[in-house]
């Protein structure tokens, strides 16, 4: 309990967005094209693997699932062991981008349209300076791992899933080593997101629940504007 609670400090001293115990997102991983190659080409058009992983505050990894390139953030959250199982503290949440489907747990950012709101626009800005996060740890964990600058080339994608999992754990022992190393370079982590959205895949809503527990952060964020 006492690791949640740090958790979700550290993330409100972000920008001020409450109770958030982790940021989610997915990152491509490139790979060598395999005989079997079928599913593991990506909406950029080469084969990868999708990372979709969970991190702290202090960007270091808290859970993964990998899957191949064809699938979406929001299919492989939906269908993965990670994404079944995640839960958090009671009245917590975890942040992300709009790719992923709006849900009491996972907030993501409300729908950008011409005559957005002001509130609506401010609790955006801050979701964004706390989600970011999440890309700039998978930029300082490609910057760490200089292997993933290009495809990888192991014999099969078991090895090759072994290989990215040992450098999530180092990633995670260097930072606990030095606090210190945790600011990425800029030109690593902004154009991280491989997954190209259809604008009908952004912005989708679990449930009534979903919305009114977005409203109420919104509500709660605009209170200190």
């Amino acid at each position: 309990m006492d690791d949640w609670a740090a958790i979700s400090a550290g993330f409100e001293r972000v920008a001020g967005f409450p109770n958030v115990f982790g940021a989610i997102d997915g990152c491509l991983v490139m790979v060598k094209r395999f005989r079997q190659h079928e599913g593991w080409y990506c909406r950029k058009g080469f084969p990868a693997f999708n990372l979709m992983a969970l991190v702290d505050d202090k960007k270091r990894f808290m859970a993964y699932a990998l899957r191949p390139g064809s699938q979406n953030d929001r299919m492989l959250f939906r269908h993965s062991v990670f994404g079944k199982a995640l839960c958090v503290p009671t009245g917590g949440f975890i942040v992300a981008d709009a790719g992923y489907t709006l849900l009491p747990h996972v907030l993501t950012p409300y729908p950008i349209v011409s005559n957005m709101g002001e509130a609506e626009s401010h609790y955006n800005l801050i979701h964004s300076r706390t989600r970011i996060i999440v890309e700039q740890c998978f930029g300082l964990w490609k910057n760490k791992f200089r292997l993933f600058k290009k495809p990888l080339e192991f014999q099969s994608p078991q090895q090759m899933a072994l290989v990215i999992e040992a450098t999530l754990v180092l990633h995670n022992w260097i930072i606990d080593l030095d606090p210190a190393a945790t600011q990425p370079d800029e030109r690593e982590w902004m154009h991280l997101n491989g997954d190209i959205l259809l604008p009908c895949e952004r912005y989708t809503i679990d449930s009534v629940l979903a919305q009114v527990t977005r409203d109420n952060v919104k509500n709660y964020l605009n209170e200190f504007v």
